[in-house]
């Protein structure tokens, strides 16, 4: 009986060392298939952030090589802009230059600019340099060529009793009055003329001869001695657009 018991003990024994060896067997498979399965899913996580990181890192480097190209493109569109600015100043100074040397070798040493006068028959204004912000294609002549220290005013059909006509008190000071004109550009295709007449009271002093946009700059020289109240008329043919510009280098009064 007691042989039979431990029989059984054994035999249970066997079973339960089997079931816990069957258990442990696939505790150990299932750890290991858990084992495969968790590692097989890190790494797959691993990639996938890996992946993941390098396409955010790729967006990124996307779009800071897109700002950093359309900073390049605005730098290299203003630095152009910058080095046209340089070189139109560059040939602005260098006509100015030439401008002024050729005025200066035009005007006579003893001399008063009419530009400067006050008229005393009224407070209009007749003659407009760059500060009054006139368009700048105004000063250009009829040839391309800018005036930069010149002055512009506006013909028309006119007479000597014409208010816009200025006039001058000069009492006998002056003996000659000296000029140069041209026709501005903007008259366009214009086929007017115009021109300068000088008065003393009632008495015709002369005229500068009439110039239209293929004339080119004219010099001028009228007789004023002897003149107490010059009158100036800027007179011309009708013109299309109401007025003729003209463009005057210098207009002074000569001792």
């Amino acid at each position: 009986m007691e042989n039979t018991d431990e029989q059984e003990i054994e035999k249970d024994q066997d079973t339960i060392s089997e079931k816990v060896a069957h258990i442990t067997g696939r505790y150990n498979i299932i750890s290991a298939i858990i084992g495969a399965i968790v590692g097989g899913f890190f790494t797959l996580v691993c990639t996938h952030i890996s992946i993941t990181n390098t396409n955010l890192s790729y967006n990124s480097l996307q779009e800071e090589y897109a700002v950093l190209t359309e900073e390049y493109l605005a730098l290299k569109e203003e630095n152009n802009k910058l080095h046209n600015e340089i070189k139109d100043l560059n040939t602005e100074v260098t006509q100015l230059s030439i401008a002024k040397e050729n005025t200066n070798e035009m005007q006579p040493i003893d001399n008063k600019s009419v530009f400067d006068l006050p008229a005393i028959n009224s407070k209009e204004k007749y003659w407009f340099d760059h500060s009054d912000q006139y368009p700048p294609e105004c000063f250009i002549d009829t040839d391309g060529i800018e005036h930069y220290t010149g002055t512009i005013c506006f013909h028309y059909g006119s007479n000597k009793n014409n208010i816009l006509n200025p006039t001058y008190q000069l009492d006998d000071a002056y003996s000659e009055c000296v000029g140069e004109m041209v026709c501005s550009s903007v008259n366009g295709d214009s086929q007017e003329k115009a021109w300068l007449e000088f008065y003393s009271g009632d008495q015709f002093l002369g005229s500068t001869d009439p110039i239209d946009i293929n004339s080119g700059s004219k010099p001028f020289t009228i007789d004023i001695k002897g003149v107490k109240e010059l009158t100036i008329v800027r007179n011309g043919t009708e013109s299309d657009y109401g007025y003729f510009t003209i463009i005057y280098d210098y207009l002074n009064l000569v001792k």
